[in-house]
């Protein structure tokens, strides 16, 4: 036992020469960096994307916008790779979003060759929306004559489920 008793760090020389690896000491010299561009609307549609200054930049690599990424939804909660489809989780997400359903959703990827290139990219890029009511609560989502969320989900309904309790 250790209680009590003075235990040597195996790792503190390292530590305090400086000669310790941390995660931020094995990215490679030439390595990329992306950062994301966030909605700053909670619920809406991106209408325009103007990027053309953004590119420009020294030391932009890319940027990729919801206009150009594939419209192919995929699973986020727990249970994506379910075989039986009543516990497989509902596609709802896309890599990139055009109609933005919460403030901060993925519209934009910048990459650049290095950190600060690729934030001034992100407030060069000009994006235009139309907004939709914003809705706080699952009641008022569900309302008669709210903005839908997903066009394939009536009344933003995404997903019915049941609860079993007892024997089967």
């Amino acid at each position: 036992m250790s209680i009590g008793k003075t235990v040597p760090r195996v790792d503190a020389y390292e530590k305090v020469t400086g000669r310790a690896k941390y995660t931020g000491d094995l990215v490679d010299r030439n390595a990329l960096i992306g950062k994301v561009l966030h909605s700053t609307v909670a619920n809406g549609l991106v209408t325009k994307m103007d990027i053309s200054h953004a590119e420009k930049l020294p030391g932009v690599v890319q940027i990729i916008t919801c206009f150009q990424v594939p419209d192919i939804p995929f699973p986020t909660a727990g249970h994506p790779w379910s075989t039986d489809p009543v516990h497989q989780d509902p596609a709802d997400r896309k890599l990139l979003n055009r109609r933005v359903r919460f403030y901060g959703d993925d519209i934009a990827v910048v990459v650049a060759e290095d950190e600060v290139a690729a934030s001034r990219a992100l407030q060069a890029i000009r994006v235009e929306y139309e907004t939709y009511p914003v809705l706080l609560s699952p009641e008022e989502a569900m309302r008669e004559g709210a903005p839908l969320l997903h066009e394939a989900c009536p009344h933003n309904i995404l997903k019915h489920t049941t609860i079993e309790d007892g024997d089967f």
